[in-house]
């Protein structure tokens, strides 16, 4: 292949990956966006050091995944709290990592690697991950973990050392970026025997510092998290098991047809005792066995690709509790980077099946993949759009899912911001009636109780809030509020108080400390 034709496919994947997020750069912060909007480490100097040394004061983040963060505080820096900056750094990342993917299959001479690539660029799968500013840490991590991996192809190829030291630094910057990286030495390994198809002790041998490397921060990060005083979701193993197969499925299902793509899907209800449902493991464990007793005939591109899904997905199944199980048990980022072992092998079979009938026109090969990737590519065009702000996207969600209690919760917040009080509790009201034992939705009920001046009501709603989750910071600066107006002064210094060492940056609740402690007749809300 010339240099020519090399560099115009190259631009040509970039640029496709970017025109089908145009949508994407009008979009505004959403959600829990917060952690860059509200995050006052991204607003000093001294904001670099803490986070990547004193992690513990940026309480709006449970992982110790700092170069996401000083990626956003350099942009802080740059353009402030001007979204179009933050997408468009999102964006491009994307774009890269579809050029990294197109060079990754190159090297392993996979078939059908541009195509691959503009697949992945344009997949609406992917528009969460990159429509979302604070999901930076998928893009990221993912970029990393491309680079490392085309480092350690050159060494494999070459025996060039220098490669796999800088693979090293890059996988540690992955890491740092987003722990969900940790399967990478399998994924080396997965290489090797699509290459050569067998692994040996040699083999095994180099990809140990990888793993040392996952094992150490993997292990680091996760006791960050628990220090952080998590509440456990209390899942069973079988309902864990349970979850796992049945989260496999869809993910699987969302590359094959994405629909709906929602910020939060719908809860599955696991019922261990029903013999069906065990049905799903069984049908995940065959769906990894069937590559590889179909080996020969199938080849190694199958075992290859599902095993590489399998591997990089696993993480966040299920088998292993995390918060956002609270909401639903997958989400559509969750699969960024392990969608390209399907999206590859989806490819190649597509590209094999046109060499097969259009060999003899190019021509109608290129304008079959354009068609095929016109139609993703509108979809994500389309799924962007919803990022436009947080009304627009849970709203969405609502339509498809109407049991999301935390998309009425934030429609409620922001309804509470404008001034309509009554809209918001009717929110709040419905996110309870589903799930009510929300503390958010309770403290949220509590403060719209407390502007309209119902201070009984408010006060039962902001103790059941910390009732259910006593290191709530938001609910007890807000019964902090009501105490001072109530004149209970000292109460009121002691809810402040705990707030601030619960979030030493908790800026309202240290004001209305200092407003308490001046003696000040009105305390803000």
């Amino acid at each position: 292949m010339t240099n020519g034709r090399e560099w115009f496919i190259t631009a040509a994947i970039f640029l496709v990956g970017v025109l089908s997020y145009l949508p994407a750069l009008r979009g505004g912060f959403v959600w829990d966006d917060t952690s860059v909007t509200d995050n006052v480490l991204l607003r000093s100097p001294a904001g670099l050091w803490a986070i990547w040394f004193q992690p513990s004061l940026n309480s709006w983040e449970d992982h110790y995944w700092p170069v996401v963060y000083s990626t956003f505080w350099l942009e802080h820096a740059l353009w402030g709290l001007e979204p179009l900056g933050y997408h468009l750094v999102n964006v491009l990342i994307h774009s890269a990592n579809a050029v990294i993917l197109y060079q990754i299959c190159r090297r392993l001479k996979i078939p059908g690697a541009a195509f691959a690539a503009a697949l992945f660029a344009v997949h609406p799968v992917h528009v969460e991950s990159v429509a979302w500013i604070i999901e930076r840490k998928d893009v990221l991590s993912a970029c990393f973990y491309g680079l490392a991996y085309l480092c350690y192809l050159e060494f494999d190829q070459t025996g060039d050392r220098r490669p796999y030291f800088l693979g090293l630094v890059l996988f540690l910057l992955a890491l740092l970026s987003k722990s969900i990286v940790v399967t990478f030495p399998f994924a080396l390994l997965l290489a090797i025997f699509w290459q050569r198809g067998s692994v040996s002790r040699q083999d095994i041998v180099r990809v140990l510092p990888y793993v040392g490397l996952s094992l150490v921060v993997s292990l680091a990060d996760f006791a960050f998290m628990r220090g952080k005083g998590g509440d456990p979701i209390g899942l069973a193993v079988t309902d864990r098991i349970l979850i796992a197969s049945r989260a496999y499925f869809f993910y699987l299902k969302q590359i094959v047809w994405p629909y709906p793509l929602l910020a939060i899907h719908p809860r599955w209800q696991i019922t261990p005792t029903q013999f069906a449902q065990w049905l799903v493991p069984f049908a995940a464990f065959l769906s990894l066995m069937l590559p590889a007793i179909l080996f020969k005939r199938a080849g190694r591109g199958p075992v290859a690709a599902i095993w590489f899904f399998a591997i990089t997905v696993a993480p966040i199944l299920g088998l292993v509790e995390f918060s956002y199980q609270r909401f639903s048990f997958v989400a559509d980022r969750y699969q960024y980077l392990a969608s390209a072992g399907p999206i590859v092998l989806l490819a190649g079979i597509l590209v094999n099946l046109a060499n097969r009938n259009f060999a003899a026109s190019p021509g109608i090969q290129w304008a079959g993949a354009a068609l095929f990737l016109a139609l993703p590519g509108a979809a994500t065009w389309n799924y962007a759009m919803k990022y436009k702000d947080t009304m627009t996207l849970f709203e969405h969600t609502l339509r498809y899912n109407p049991g999301a209690w935390e998309a009425h919760n934030q429609i409620g917040v922001i309804m509470a911001r404008e001034g309509r009080l009554d809209d918001a509790m009717e929110r709040f009201r419905k996110a309870l009636s589903v799930k009510p034992d929300y503390a958010e939705a309770h403290c949220n009920l509590g403060l719209a109780l407390l502007s309209k001046g119902d201070a009984g009501e408010a006060e039962a709603e902001l103790r059941r809030a910390l009732q259910l989750m006593p290191n709530y910071a938001e609910a007890q600066n807000g019964l902090g509020v009501l105490l001072a107006q109530a004149g209970r002064k000292k109460e009121a210094a002691e809810h402040f108080t705990r707030a601030l060492e619960l979030q030493p940056f908790f800026e309202e609740a240290q004001e209305n400390l200092n407003l308490l402690k001046e003696s000040l007749p009105a305390v803000r809300k």
